[in-house]
């Protein structure tokens, strides 16, 4: 779904960089210029471009298409792995970790 972001605390300021960058909408309104003439000119953009419309179905599709729930798994049964061997007085990441 394209989208209209009006950041105005902490991370919002960057996942709407993001959204815009990404084609899912047009820029950010930062929320000292929000008023109504500037919100519907934003929306009209919105549903007016198709491309916003193209963009998140085709993201929405490649994201469907991962498996999220295996690769979430991973990370956490990797961490805990690290932690453990942490516990334990070893090093909690293997060499060729440090070049990341």
């Amino acid at each position: 779904m394209p989208q209209i972001i009006v950041p105005h605390l902490l991370d919002q300021f960057y996942w709407a960089h993001r959204v815009h960058a990404l084609g899912l909408g047009p820029k950010p309104l930062p929320i000292r210029r929000l008023n109504p003439e500037r919100f519907a000119a934003r929306l009209k953009t919105v549903l007016r471009e198709p491309a916003y419309l193209d963009r998140a179905a085709k993201l929405g599709t490649e994201i469907r298409a991962r498996d999220g729930c295996e690769a979430g798994a991973g990370i956490v049964e990797a961490t805990a792995a690290r932690f453990r061997k942490l516990s334990r007085g070893g090093q909690p990441f293997k060499q060729e970790d440090d070049e990341c």
